[in-house]
């Protein structure tokens, strides 16, 4: 639930992007999946993490501290965490990191006024993985374990996680309870919330899962992967609607690049799965060409991995042996793959980031693999380049768990389809995509900036970040990234008419409002209307936008439909003054359209104070 504000951050693959109100209508629903099934034996609670600003690093540096005000963190780092309480969740996983210089693992108004207090949260606190100890070798807050244990639990901890011994956690926090420096009532606090879960998971009446009922990769969870992976692959680029392919003029296709035939699209907290288990964005080529053939090039990984042979032979046979056995990306491979887009039609190349957890030292992105860059690692770019002008059309397709650009390869190749960690079933998602049995509808959680220098780029800013922008000495082009916040591209066309909304509504009242949604192209297809709202005068500074509502709709080809949303005036709210949650009185502009940069239309309410 980490709001990411900056991408080089390596874990926003984790998260549901940038935006508040997203992630916490996102994280409603994964609460409530994962608790609510009515059998408690099959019933799991869920940890909401982590708690809280990770996503706003220092520098997109996981564990590094996060310097934001008060009012920053309750506008948009915390309410998907009081989202997943209303929700009902079971326990939450403070960070890593500190907030101002006091650690969320020991921040007594974090934990316990804020989320315990004002949330009204019943499940436990979890420290992330010895992060209660971290007090003494991470932050140095701490002079020694047992002053660690005493300011984490005094603050609203629960249960450490986890222990090698006892010597580690349960004899100090023993002698801190009789010396009086953790009161029993924290210890009972803290017992009470642990054994209520464990009631409510039913464990005290069967403690143990049966192995034999373990299913694994069943039937039903290979359709969901599939069609989840289907709704989130984003089409960012198509010029020349080069997508999707035509099998009539394209009958011979190269797949090639380092994410074409591996794991990469499972992503990061996974581990290399059966074969059976997974389809490459190679295999679902060959499932779903049809009568196209498909041709594949090892182009090499993107971290090489350790070999044999360290021979300076051009020799092709031991060059083509060091690929296979794990070999980057290198002067070879990328003549091969050259050698063999000239014989084909068109080519797809697979490029992006890798994660897998047992492939740790390989690793581009993910837990403690931040990097201070958004361009591809390694020598993926000149691949791409040399496939470009080497004359035959190209798509690349990213793999990958954190927002990627480069200014070359974003200008010049025709097609860019952002599959990002798409599951098990990822490539035959991208395989239907790129083929047209299933029309891209994904859009992107977070802003894509065209390079590290415009970071932060998260797309609600003040409008006093584009004031001046990047305008002397530099390029206002500049102050756009290379895609924007809602961006996601559709083989047909949509067209928002006739919008309707209330003119005025009380402080206490919601806005309604209406449109209508047309598919006026060729196939059918999904919209993501979405709705931001800018306050006009506010007591404090607010958001040139914010997006306050959305939803996904199937149209036929020539279908309308009108569509209805009602937002809560209490949506409209703002941290005030005296840090004090308040809808004030006076206009808004309410935007609705394709992403934050595509907007169709607009209207004017205004907010009426109540007497």
């Amino acid at each position: 639930m980490d709001i990411v504000c900056d991408a080089r951050w390596g874990r926003t693959g984790e998260t549901y992007g940038e935006d508040p109100f997203l992630a916490s209508e996102m994280v409603r629903t994964a609460v409530k999946g994962l608790q609510d099934n009515p059998d408690p034996a099959k019933r799991v609670a869920a940890s909401v993490k982590h708690l809280a600003a990770g996503g706003v690093s220092a520098g997109g540096v996981n564990h590094a501290s996060a310097e934001i005000s008060e009012r920053f963190l309750r506008s948009y780092i915390l309410p998907p965490f009081k989202a997943a309480v209303e929700a009902g969740c079971m326990t939450i996983m403070p960070g890593h990191n500190d907030i101002g210089g006091i650690p969320c693992h020991a921040s007594r108004w974090l934990l316990t006024d804020v989320v315990k207090g004002e949330f009204g949260f019943g499940g436990f606190f979890i420290s992330d993985m010895m992060d209660m100890d971290n007090l003494t070798s991470l932050h140095f807050t701490a002079e020694n374990q047992s002053q660690a244990l005493e300011k984490s639990i005094n603050a609203g901890m629960d249960m450490h996680m986890y222990s090698p011994g006892s010597l580690q956690f349960a004899v100090p926090v023993r002698q801190l309870v009789r010396e009086g420096k953790i009161p029993v009532s924290r210890i009972d606090d803290a017992v009470r919330r642990i054994l209520k879960v464990k009631f409510s998971l039913g464990l005290f009446e069967n403690r143990y899962t049966d192995p034999a009922a373990d299913r694994y990769a069943t039937p039903d969870s290979r359709r969901t992967a599939l069609e989840a992976a289907r709704e989130c692959v984003v089409l960012l680029k198509n010029e020349g609607n080069l997508l999707p392919l035509d099998t009539t003029k394209y009958r011979r296709i190269l797949v090639t690049g380092p994410n074409a035939d591996n794991q990469a699209i499972l992503g990061d907290w996974s581990f290399t799965q059966p074969d059976s288990c997974v389809v490459t964005v190679l295999e679902g080529m060959r499932r779903t060409a049809g009568g196209t053939e498909i041709a594949f090039c090892n182009s090499g990984k993107i971290k090489p991995e350790p070999v044999l042979e360290r021979t300076n032979t051009t020799d092709p046979a031991l060059q083509r042996k060091i690929l296979e056995k794990g070999g980057g990306i290198s002067d070879f491979s990328i003549r091969e793959a050259v050698r063999m887009a000239a014989t084909c039609d068109l080519t797809v190349v697979v490029i992006g980031g890798y994660g897998i957890r047992s492939d740790w030292g390989l690793r581009t992105y993910g837990e403690s693999a931040d990097r201070p860059s958004v361009d591809f690692y390694g020598r993926q770019t000149e691949l791409v380049r040399a496939l470009v002008e080497a004359g035959r059309p190209v798509v690349a397709v990213i793999v990958n768990g954190k927002p990627l650009n480069n200014e070359w390869i974003t200008a010049h190749v025709p097609a860019i389809v952002d599959a990002w960690e798409p599951g098990m079933y990822g490539g035959q998602a991208v395989a239907e995509i790129l083929f047209g049995k299933v029309n891209p509808s994904g859009k992107m959680p977070v802003t894509v900036p065209r390079h590290a220098g415009q970071i932060p780029m998260y797309y609600y800013q003040a409008a006093s970040r584009y004031w001046t922008g990047y305008g002397l000495g530099s390029s206002r082009e500049d102050d756009r990234p290379a895609f924007c916040f809602g961006h996601g591209l559709s083989y047909t066309s949509f067209e928002y008419s006739d919008l309707k909304a209330d003119s005025v509504c009380p402080a206490t009242g919601s806005i309604r409002f209406s449109f209508r949604l047309k598919n006026t192209g060729r196939m059918t297809g999904k919209e993501v209307p979405m709705v931001f709202v800018r306050d006009c005068v506010s007591s404090v500074v607010t958001p040139v936008n914010l997006l306050k509502e959305f939803t996904k709709v199937e149209l036929r080809p020539g279908e309308e439909r009108v569509i209805g949303f009602r937002i809560p005036a209490e949506r409209l709210g703002l941290w005030n003054e005296d840090m004090k949650y308040v809808t004030e009185p006076g206009e808004f502009v309410l935007s609705v359209g394709r992403s934050v940069e595509d907007i169709r239309l607009k209207t004017t309410v205004r907010v009426l104070q109540t007497e």
